[in-house]
């Protein structure tokens, strides 16, 4: 998929160093995609220019990391986020929600057993058919937990305490703090739909919801 992806987007786009962006230090699906068509479209017709990192400002210039400076009207700090909960913090691993990345199935926390947390995972894809997934469990825990009980809220239980899943599908997922419980789509439905078969639900319907999203 990583091959096919990359010779689609060279072939469309062509070599975008040419229009003065840096190579990228991953493989694609490894990390949030962050341009569009647009941008590269004003960067072929010269409306927007690429410059490298800022190395400080000096008075009203800016300094570039290559020596190069230069004067601007407006300077706009896009510096990204820190995947955190912090209305929840002392439940998900302090300020900073530390445990968000330590959820079973990015979802169910490990040791807080009805502290869910569903839709807050990343993936390189589209999520809604992940949480569908999620919701789907969640609702059949509470259920078994209010019912007459088969025991399935147990089972998942234990299955989160110890049971560790692999959602990186395979891919060296970016290890910035951005990134932080970054997941592959494919691999987390799939994990997804194993635990709905484990737990005695059918996943058929599912597995077309996760294709879907």
């Amino acid at each position: 998929m990583q091959a096919g992806a990359q010779a689609i987007l060279r072939l469309y786009f062509g070599d975008l160093r040419k229009l003065g962006l840096p190579a990228p230090d991953h493989r694609i699906f490894e990390t949030h995609p962050l341009l569009n068509d647009q941008l590269i479209h004003h960067l072929r017709h010269g409306d927007v220019a690429v410059r490298g990192d800022v190395s400080l400002f000096d008075g009203p210039d800016v300094v570039f990391a290559d020596g190069s400076r230069g004067s601007y009207d407006l300077v706009l700090a896009c510096t990204g986020y820190r995947h955190a909960v912090p209305y929840a913090g002392d439940l998900f691993g302090g300020p900073d929600g530390n445990a968000m990345e330590r959820l079973y199935l990015g979802f169910a926390h490990r040791e807080r057993p009805g502290l869910w947390a569903p839709g807050l995972i990343e993936t390189n894809s589209g999520a809604f058919g992940a949480i569908g997934q999620q919701a789907r469990i969640i609702a059949a825990v509470l259920a078994d937990e209010a019912g007459p009980g088969t025991g399935m809220a147990a089972e998942f239980g234990r299955r989160a305490r110890g049971h560790d899943v692999d959602l990186t599908g395979g891919l060296k997922m970016d290890r910035s703090e951005r990134h932080r419980g970054y997941v592959d789509s494919h691999a987390l439905h799939a994990a997804l739909a194993g635990e709905l078969e484990a737990l005695g639900l059918d996943a058929r319907r599912d597995r077309l919801g996760g294709l879907a999203g």
